[in-house]
């Protein structure tokens, strides 16, 4: 801006009347700040001057409305001079038309002009070619990547750096990497930014190993590395969430000085939080200089995925008095936060916020609303938002289709999930697990068996850890012990304490106390410190009158010095939450709470009620709701559920 402030003081100031070289210079400043507004100033000056036909102003002017996203007044400054004999033949006027259309998102119109240059015999040039094969890697067509590859040959510029860069980074994106590593181990001219560009996308295309060895090539033939290397082997160390190699990163990041780059700190603070270490997290970020959007989306998600959503709300409100503005990223992990909570309150002040900001369009945070609205029994407007969206991805499909198996609205699952077949959408592994959940929960064992077998047989999706634990809760739940342990010894992949405590509740629910002993022997080997699951069998113990186990269970506690963390559950009533402790007396409305559960009490024994016999616990999330009679795209009705939570505390939510 200040060359432009000098530009109009020239003018309007001292009245000296600007030559091509100045308009160029302001140009270009209209363009580094995208300020169509001087930038039109200048082009009417220019035209008045009778300067508009300079090559080197025309193509400024394409420029600068190009990044400026006035595509319409770029295309007329180009369409003013290109019959013009001696612009016409001027490459760069092309290119740069063609790198703005590819900016832009016009490609269509990109590949048009670019054969056009071809048809009137202009010879490709560097630039050229770099921003087709950006418009290749934008329409992720490797076909025509490939055509546009032999081209490169065909006029010799195949060896030459930006375009051998280029290519390698459209055949990663394009999803051939193979092809695109060869280029670069083939390539003479390996600079900063080819090391750059294949160590980066080797981590963004889920080869997180192969980038840090090649981190670890370059680091060994360089002996130095700038900070955008820095940034994309920080993304690789937080997919693999492999901490030691972190902090041996962030040691080479102070060594550089690349501690106080906000880009650095931000991506050290998400690798932290993906390591599940925010108290590394929070001692980058309170460092850093200066923090901006992406810094404080790193910590606010590191804080809701490591499950400390009072800390993320603190964080969300220390960010907004900062004087940071919450982008869509933000906005998901507080509606996170929201769902981990169940505080409905705040879920919807933040829909009131969002409604406000016109985030309401956004696919990300309408998944992330459809999700947090069902997770706080709200299933009405999770589906009103679900059949409300212009465009739906896959995660809407799945996150609607959890909502409802978590209800236990089963038969409507099924039938959603028939409409995303036909609406042309391709069920992944998040779909088949809302299935076999809603199976689970509405005890429909026979359609569990048959979604997991369509699962491997049909879509060729290979089951992991997440579908063979719903399958072990299905059958467990449905008294299939024995099918249920089977399944878990037969696992390709290796189970871990959840699929185990998930069995082991059904021996509970189920009485079979010696296959819990069994399966508990796994659980301890997996974890020794686990008090949970200890507790469960010991229950069932005392419900046996196993006395001296239930004595050696405990006191194996007591010797580990293990504590559990006392049950807790919380309802919202009038946008007042009442929070409940096991053995806690605390409450206000205390007498009159257990007056109304002993009168719910006597009036189902009224009803027929039997209290179940010791030997049998049936958990709250194992009750059958009734089915819905109706679900149409645009009348739903459903009930709201109550449900118990097992985190303490809650914190009230207030934004702008």
């Amino acid at each position: 801006m200040g060359s432009l402030r000098m530009f109009s003081r020239m003018v309007n100031d001292y009245w000296v009347l600007p030559n091509w070289v100045a308009c160029l210079s302001a140009l270009s400043s209209c363009s580094s700040v995208q300020c169509s507004v001087h930038g039109r100033e200048i082009h009417g000056f220019v035209v008045k001057r009778e300067i508009a036909t300079d090559q080197f102003l025309v193509s400024g002017l394409i420029d600068m409305y190009m990044k400026c996203g006035d595509v319409k007044n770029a295309e007329y400054v180009f369409g003013s001079i290109v019959y013009e004999e001696s612009i016409r033949g001027n490459p760069v006027i092309w290119n740069v038309m063609i790198s703005g259309y590819v900016a832009n998102g016009r490609l269509p119109q990109a590949v048009e002009l670019f054969l056009e240059m071809l048809e009137i015999g202009l010879s490709p040039d560097t630039s050229t070619m770099v921003a087709v094969i950006g418009l290749c890697s934008q329409l992720l067509d490797l076909a025509l990547g490939r055509q546009i590859h032999k081209f490169c040959y065909s006029i010799q510029l195949n060896h030459d750096a930006r375009v051998e860069t280029a290519l390698m980074d459209m055949y990663f994106k394009c999803g051939d990497s193979k092809a695109g590593l060869e280029i670069f181990q083939r390539s003479q001219n390996r600079n900063i930014v080819m090391w750059g560009a294949v160590i980066s996308n080797f981590a963004q295309s889920s080869r997180p190993h192969e980038a840090l060895n090649l981190f670890h090539n370059h680091a060994l033939e360089y002996g130095f590395v700038d900070s955008a290397i820095v940034l994309a082997v920080l993304r690789a160390c937080s997919s693999l969430a492999v901490r030691p190699r972190g902090m041996e990163i962030h040691g080479l990041v102070v060594k550089m000085g690349f501690d106080s780059d906000v880009f650095v700190g931000g991506a050290l603070v998400d690798m932290y939080a993906k390591c599940r270490d925010m108290e590394s997290a929070q001692i980058v970020f309170y460092r850093l200089p200066a923090r901006d959007l992406v810094s404080w989306n790193a910590l606010i998600s590191g804080y809701t995925r490591n499950e400390f959503p009072d800390e993320a709300l603190k964080a969300f409100l220390d960010m907004q008095s900062d004087g940071v503005k919450p982008n869509a990223v933000t906005v998901a992990s507080m509606l996170s936060v929201c769902a981990q909570l169940s505080v409905m309150k705040s879920c919807k002040e933040i829909h009131s916020y969002l409604l406000r900001q016109e985030f309401e369009s956004n696919v990300l945070v309408s998944n992330s609303l459809i999700t947090t609205y069902a997770k706080c029994g709200d299933m009405k407007s999770s589906w009103a938002i679900f059949v409300s969206m212009p465009e739906r991805t896959e995660v809407s499909w799945n996150s609607i289709l959890l909502g409802l198996g978590m209800h236990g609205h089963a038969d409507e699952t099924f039938g959603l999930f028939e409409k995303m077949e036909a609406a042309g959408m391709k069920p992944d592994h998040a779909t088949f697990t809302a299935l076999l959940s809603a199976c689970s929960h509405a005890g429909r064992v026979e359609e569990g068996l048959k979604y997991f077998k369509r699962m491997v047989e049909d879509f060729t999706i290979e089951p992991r850890l997440e579908q063979y634990t719903c399958m072990v809760d299905l059958l467990g739940r449905a008294g299939h012990l024995k099918h249920a342990y089977d399944i878990i010894l037969a696992m390709p992949c290796t189970p871990d304490d959840r699929v185990w405590g998930s069995l082991l509740g059904s021996c509970k629910i189920h009485g079979d106390e010696r296959l819990a002993e069994v399966v508990s022997d796994h659980i301890f080997e997996l974890d020794p410190t686990s008090i949970g699951y200890r507790t469960l069998l010991a229950n069932l113990y005392e419900e046996y009158g196993k006395w001296n186990d239930v004595t050696r269970i405990r006191s194996d506690i007591k010797g580990r010095g293990l504590k559990k963390t006392p049950g807790c559950s919380w309802i919202e009533v009038d946008s007042n939450v009442h929070v409940f402790m096991a053995g806690d007396q605390s409450h206000k409305q205390l007498e009159e709470i257990y007056a109304t559960v002993e009168c719910l009490t006597n009036e189902i024994r009224k009803a027929g009620y039997i209290p179940q016999s010791p030997t049998v616990s049936v958990r709250h999330d194992e009750v059958n709701h009734e089915n819905l009679s109706s679900f149409k795209d645009d009348d739903l009705l459903f009930p709201v559920a109550s449900r118990n939570h097992s985190r303490t505390g809650s914190a009230e939510l207030m934004i702008g």
